[in-house]
């Protein structure tokens, strides 16, 4: 049956701050900081709901506006001021008994503990929002980690594409989310890495079964012990190994979002099959430096095997790239150095990785320089690296060694992400090498994209992301 009070109606009141009385019974606890940023950014858009003075809904506003005062801050719009007092917008509830009022408090909490999100719409306003001003995304209340998991949730969801007026999922339109964080562990980055590897691609061949190094160096992410007596061959501490190999969607990505098919790219640091099996299969014209004749030999064996003309791989050092690549005017410069002396891939004493670590730096930024005046103008780079260590077990400096080198050149630190990458055998050694240092374990690396010339005219040559109709094709 109908309350008594369904026939009586609330008034619309504005009365001054200090005149309200918090509920001395409020059992909800709220965060007034974030109610205070809301305030502070949106201003005052609530009622309050009081009865005789007391406010029974609408508390955690109330301090947020208390704290907001004791503070000095002008007051908020929607808080007029008169004679110095703030007045609050409220709801007067007097027409409810305290036990009315009581029962309608809990009531207004409990339609708020009952409330269900829908993550896929929250997530499509949280992008809208994203998209248009995401300076705003901090004044919703939600944490960093969480708008990355609603935000990383339209990889699975149809959003609606501002840009181009058309509908589909953020991976239906990139290949993958364009965020700052690319996940090579997710489902989906591992499907499409499968795929490619089913291609025939191998950019372990080529490479020694070990790479050159000695006892306490680290190669392939594990520390060498030593050597055996008899064979010669590298022992790893804790029996670890494998090859550091260059991941076939970061390259798909990389080709595709910074170049256009037709593009000729420049890989100064060619290393593996990798970045030219997959800029040749999107339509590119690649042109890697290598050197290491036996590396080539296999590069080119490979791609032979799977029908591919527009990759060409050539013999030299990359310090005489104006020379090896003569004639060569790149649409997008992208590789992946050596990490310093992390691994040591010959013992061609021309080889960056068998050097000191001045003498890499030298070399190192000579290349970027060279390699950069063979980028056309208005075009991108990308660098893929990461951090290494000292012999003290500090950091060197990779990362901002390679961003000086190419805002040397002329060229605009334009866009960082952060590739998730496997665990694997870091699980492992984890243990020992936190216990015994404190070193984290990494299990990331820098997408590194610069700028040579406009943006916009960068993009236009980079032209539409055109994804795949049908999978990748299987050599059998």
């Amino acid at each position: 049956m109908p309350s008594m009070a369904s026939q009586r109606f609330a008034k619309y009141k504005v009365l001054a701050l200090e005149a309200l009385t918090l509920w001395d019974r409020n059992y909800r606890q709220g965060n007034v900081e974030i109610i205070r940023n809301s305030i502070l950014r949106f201003g005052f858009n609530s009622t309050v709901r009081v009865r005789g003075g007391v406010v029974y809904a609408g508390n955690h506003s109330v301090k947020a506006l208390l704290e907001l005062q004791a503070s000095g801050a002008p007051p908020p719009p929607g808080i007029e001021v008169s004679r110095g007092r703030w007045m609050v917008p409220c709801m007067d509830i007097s027409h409810l008994s305290e036990e009315e009022a009581m029962a309608f408090a809990i009531a207004d909490n409990r339609a708020s503990d009952m409330a269900v999100n829908d993550d896929d719409a929250l997530a499509a306003l949280l992008s809208e929002i994203n998209i248009q001003d995401p300076s705003l995304l901090a004044d919703t209340g939600f944490s960093g980690s969480e708008l990355d998991d609603l935000l990383a949730a339209l990889n699975q969801m149809s959003t609606p594409d501002v840009v181009q007026g058309q509908t589909g999922t953020l991976a239906e339109r990139w290949l993958m989310a364009p965020f700052s964080v690319l996940n090579a562990r997710s489902g989906e980055w591992q499907r499409r890495k499968a795929e490619w590897l089913a291609t025939g691609i191998d950019s372990g061949a080529g490479r020694d079964a070990h790479l050159i190094g000695g006892e306490g160096k680290t190669a392939y992410g594990a520390r060498v012990a030593g050597r055996d007596a008899t064979t010669g061959e590298l022992v790893y501490a804790e029996g670890l190994g494998g090859t550091s190999l260059f991941d076939p969607v970061l390259a798909e990505i990389a080709v595709k979002w910074f170049s256009g098919e037709g593009a000729t790219v420049l890989d100064p640091f060619a290393g593996g099959s990798v970045r030219g099996v997959v800029a040749a299969r999107l339509g590119r014209n690649y042109v890697g430096i290598d050197l290491r004749p036996e590396q080539v030999a296999e590069n080119e064996r490979q791609a032979s095997g799977m029908g591919i003309v527009d990759a060409r791989w050539v013999v030299g050092d990359s310090r005489e790239i104006l020379r090896l690549a003569d004639g060569v005017s790149a649409d997008l410069l992208f590789s992946c150095p050596p990490y310093g002396d992390l691994e040591q891939y010959s013992d061609d004493p021309r080889d960056l990785s068998a050097v000191s670590w001045e003498e890499f730096l030298v070399g190192y930024r000579q290349i970027i320089c060279d390699s950069c005046s063979l980028l056309k103008d208005d075009r991108f780079a990308v660098l893929v690296v990461g951090e290494i260590r000292d012999k003290q077990g500090n950091y060197r400096g990779l990362v901002p060694e390679t961003i000086r080198a190419f805002e040397d050149a002329g060229l605009a630190f334009y866009n960082e992400a952060i590739l998730v990458t496997q665990v694997g055998t870091l699980q492992f050694r984890i243990n020992r090498q936190f216990e015994g240092a404190r070193k984290l374990g990494k299990t990331h690396q820098n997408v590194l994209v610069f700028l040579k010339g406009d943006a916009k005219r960068a993009s236009q040559a980079a032209g539409v992301v055109e994804l795949p109709e049908e999978e990748l094709v299987i050599v059998e």
